[in-house]
């Protein structure tokens, strides 16, 4: 009798000492495509399915990222200073695009000195002009370029020193070197084309 209780006692405290072990926390489990359709609740509380939950998150977005998906994003999304501009007189007309290597790059094209680059320094729109010499063999000063997303202007600034602390510095005072403030233009864009 007492081996049966001891054993009983035994394998109490076995099941016990075993359950206490066992993990009872919760992973995460990695997003897919099975887990975005299950059903969800939103912050309201409401229950959100599929798309529609999508559509919540979507209209938290700004603007230009609506729609915007991991395999739909394109450097235009990050990046608002990439498109064409224009001098009030119509005189300058430049085209911002963005390096194939290298997203921390981009090349002005359109100024006098020919095609120049720009290296991000605070994104997502303040641009140093390193010297540099042009594929046509003009010398370009170290410079400053600004996007502003809300006017739509881009500043630039070729011949002064590019100030980490304040880069709109240049534009605010009085200057030696040249300065252009250009509104953008909205230009129909060509897909490109496979070579």
């Amino acid at each position: 009798m007492k081996k049966i209780i001891f054993s009983v006692v035994a394998a109490i405290t076995m099941a016990l000492s075993a359950s206490a072990q066992t993990d009872t926390t919760t992973k995460p489990q990695p997003a897919n495509d099975s887990a975005m359709s299950q059903s969800r609740t939103d912050t309201a509380g409401k229950a959100a399915t599929g798309s529609s939950y999508l559509v919540n998150v979507d209209s938290n977005l700004p603007g230009h990222l609506k729609g915007v998906t991991s395999s739909t994003v394109q450097p235009k999304h990050y990046l608002p200073v990439l498109g064409g501009y224009a001098s009030a007189d119509g005189a300058v007309n430049l085209n911002v695009v963005v390096d194939e290597q290298n997203m921390g790059l981009i090349w002005i094209e359109g100024l006098p000195q020919g095609r120049v680059k720009g290296l991000l320094k605070k994104g997502p729109a303040t641009y140093k002009i390193p010297a540099q010499k042009t594929a046509e063999g003009k010398a370009v000063a170290e410079g400053t370029l600004i996007y502003d997303k809300d006017m739509k202007q881009l500043s630039l600034c070729t011949g002064c020193k590019f100030n980490e602390a304040d880069p709109a510095a240049v534009f605010t005072g009085k200057t030696k070197a040249k300065v252009w403030q250009l509104n953008r233009v909205e230009v129909a864009v060509e897909p490109i084309q496979q070579r």
